[in-house]
């Protein structure tokens, strides 16, 4: 079993046991769970290493290419007036955008990549310009 299922598994039995109250009245983290800096793990095997390295590799260059081909980073050309057309389509473009870099950000820092460093950061410098400012 995972440790997760391992510890809901665990959960259950107290709190079936009724020692829920006591959980309640421990101190952190015995309380709960600690968060966990992205920083801080690494996953390379298993069921998730693969898939994150594919993301990084295939996912987000793809993903990225899509947003450009559909208007979410012109969007940003066009709000800082170097492209005079209105702006295309939904008013939530943006959002898509920044998950994405987001994601690409976070896969930066696990899977070095230059040119899709380089790429993200020219996204980036567009999504921040003010037109010359």
């Amino acid at each position: 079993m995972t440790p997760l299922v391992n510890y809901l598994t665990l959960f259950a039995l107290m709190v079936s046991h009724g020692a829920a109250e006591e959980i309640q009245r421990s101190p952190l983290p015995l309380r709960g769970f600690t968060e966990v800096s992205q920083a801080q793990v690494k996953l390379t095997g298993g069921f998730w290493g693969p898939r994150l390295k594919t993301s990084s590799a295939v996912t987000i260059p793809h993903t990225l290419s899509e947003l450009e081909r559909n208007g979410h980073v012109t969007n940003f050309d066009k709000a800082a007036n170097k492209e005079k057309s209105g702006l295309s389509g939904h008013h939530a473009y943006d959002s898509d955008l920044y998950k994405v870099l987001e994601g690409a950000l976070i896969s930066l820092n696990h899977h070095p990549d230059p040119a899709l460093q380089k790429r993200v950061e020219g996204i980036i410098d567009r999504v921040v310009s003010r037109g010359g400012t």
